[in-house]
């Protein structure tokens, strides 16, 4: 077995709980598997012959090295190493403006700290989704979407 890639490569530190898919060939479904994020050793699930999942630890913010370990033996990377990010957990204070109309599509300013520039970031409005916009490590900006559709 060899592992070729994970994603995501980051995720909350504290919280944890981020689920990492691992990407590669010839993985064997056995419950003696396990992902290890730096010292932290967690139950993995193979999905595939070609994926297998890990949920996160809880950890302080800090780069680690990620390896799997298979009844006892080290799954070889065909990289040379793969590693996971621990960022500072996201914190929102407060959004303005606080309500809107129903119709939806106006920008609402997302107040917080230790956001990141990335591709996945967003807003939840209940259950809808809305992409956000990157304006700073303290501050996003994402469209409200309309309830009715």
């Amino acid at each position: 077995a060899a592992i070729d890639y994970l994603w995501p490569s980051n995720g909350p530190a504290l919280r944890g709980s981020t689920i990492v898919s691992l990407f590669g060939n010839n993985f064997q479904d056995t419950v003696d598997i396990y992902c290890i994020f730096g010292d932290s050793r967690v139950q993995a699930i193979v999905k595939s012959n070609s994926e297998m999942k890990c949920r996160t630890p809880s950890h302080i913010p800090a780069l680690v090295n990620v390896s799997v370990v298979s009844d006892g033996t080290l799954v070889y990377t065909s990289t040379s190493t793969l590693q996971f990010l621990f960022t500072p957990d996201v914190s929102v204070d407060k959004i303005t403006p606080e309500f809107g109309y129903t119709a939806g599509d106006y920008p609402v300013i997302v107040f917080g700290s230790n956001f990141l520039n990335t591709s996945s970031l967003g807003c939840l409005f209940g259950d809808m989704k809305s992409r956000g916009v990157f304006l700073s490590n303290t501050s996003l900006l994402c469209l409200a979407p309309s309830p009715l559709g």
